[in-house]
């Protein structure tokens, strides 16, 4: 089930209120357009709205807003965007350590059960290429 259009107006309003969001009604249309597209369901809508309001402060614009979502879920309308994020918490290379950790990316902390205190201690160590297995 696609989200409602008051859920959709619920998130327009979470990014609106990020420094640098673009003023006037074009902008707000311009987002509310994208996660029609964008997003499958009110839950996976919500996550996003809340992953957005409590890391994300300043409006990346629309590009980055869809590589932010493609960073954990597939699009709806299957574009999956241009690029990696480049917001920190977002990347490719941090998307790709929380892989390695077998914890899916953000459900950390989102709530997720934390790393025994060994696991994360080897995860975070470089790999010696050199040494034999």
């Amino acid at each position: 089930m696609k989200p409602t259009s008051r859920q959709l107006h619920r998130a327009c309003e979470t990014i609106c209120t990020m420094k640098y969001f673009p003023p006037g009604p074009g902008a707000r249309s311009e987002v509310m357009a994208l996660l029609a597209a964008m997003v499958d369901t009110p839950e996976n809508l919500e996550w996003f709205r809340v992953t957005l309001r409590d890391h994300v402060s300043e409006w990346p614009g629309l590009g980055e807003i869809r590589a932010i979502y493609c960073s954990s879920k597939r699009p709806a309308d299957g574009i999956e965007g241009a690029g990696y994020s480049t917001t920190p918490g977002f990347t490719a290379e941090e998307i790709a350590r929380e892989n390695l950790r077998g914890i899916a990316p953000f459900e950390r902390r989102l709530g997720g059960k934390p790393l025994r205190k060994l696991e994360a201690s080897m995860l975070d160590k470089p790999i010696d290429d050199d040494k034999p297995n």
